[in-house]
């Protein structure tokens, strides 16, 4: 089974761990990108997992089947708000890791009611394939999605 390409907005611990884990499931490092806003982290992530880095959040969520928004809730704002439009018209399935921050909320910030969100609390085992994620889900999104 193939995820797609996978885009973090947000490259902290919890989403290099979920890296390190995906790598070492198989998933190439070809069809996983991420973004952070420092130029240093974006060095290292280079470095450490051999994946695309870019400093443009837009440009992640245009190469993304799905989407993992793991930034700090009080960033979460401004970021969707400059990935809004570009996210409403490529529709990837969007994963939130944010603590705090509701699937209603995501939908008033990206400003639509019918983009696929789901929400993740992943643990930070996730690095060697034995963690724990909880995973919610709307109730509108379908099989397919």
């Amino acid at each position: 089974m193939s995820l797609g390409r996978i885009g973090f907005l947000g490259a902290g611990k919890i989403s290099q761990r979920m890296m390190t884990g995906l790598l070492a499931s198989g998933v190439p490092p070809t069809s996983v990108m991420a973004s952070s806003r420092s130029r240093a982290s974006r060095y290292q992530l280079e470095q450490k997992f051999g994946i695309k880095v870019s400093a443009d959040n837009a440009a992640v969520v245009a190469e993304s089947d799905m989407l993992v928004l793991a930034v700090k809730a009080y960033d979460a704002e401004e970021l969707i708000g400059s990935v809004a439009d570009i996210t409403r018209q490529l529709r990837p399935l969007i994963t939130s890791v944010m603590a705090g921050t509701s699937v209603y909320d995501l939908h008033k910030m990206f400003g639509s009611s019918d983009l696929v969100i789901t929400r993740m609390m992943p643990n930070t085992a996730v690095a060697i394939q034995k963690g724990l994620s909880v995973l919610y889900a709307d109730p509108h999104i379908s099989a397919q999605d």
